[in-house]
């Protein structure tokens, strides 16, 4: 689940199994855990000088369960508005749902188990 800050209108995205994670605006290849890559493209994104809210400062990379489809996900760019998330599956191309949410604000990515 991606949280979003701000004022706007909801969140739009674009999500596909890719070959490789290459990050926006520089190419490179960004390495992800797991059999097949999501790449999901979240765009909406104001920048912190323009909207007034502190950009994201966690981890770039974060683990998956111990148990799940999900292996690992990985940030890419943040690159003309729009925010790459790389997630790693476990296994070749399971389903997935993106979906945003209100109150506050978010995108939500649902891997199947």
């Amino acid at each position: 689940m991606i949280d979003m800050d701000g004022q706007g209108n909801q969140p739009g995205y674009d999500a596909r199994y890719v070959d490789a994670a290459y990050e926006a605006g520089s190419g490179n290849l960004l390495p992800v855990a797991g059999a097949t890559i999501l790449q999901v493209n979240i765009s909406g994104w104001g920048y912190p000088f323009d909207t007034g809210v502190d950009p994201y400062a966690g981890p770039r990379t974060m683990g998956g369960p111990a148990s799940g489809s999900v292996a690992q996900v990985q940030l890419g760019s943040f690159y003309e508005g729009v925010a790459q998330i790389f997630v790693g599956v476990r296994d070749n191309d399971k389903p997935y749902r993106v979906s945003t949410l209100q109150n506050p604000t978010r995108v939500v990515i649902d891997v199947a188990d």
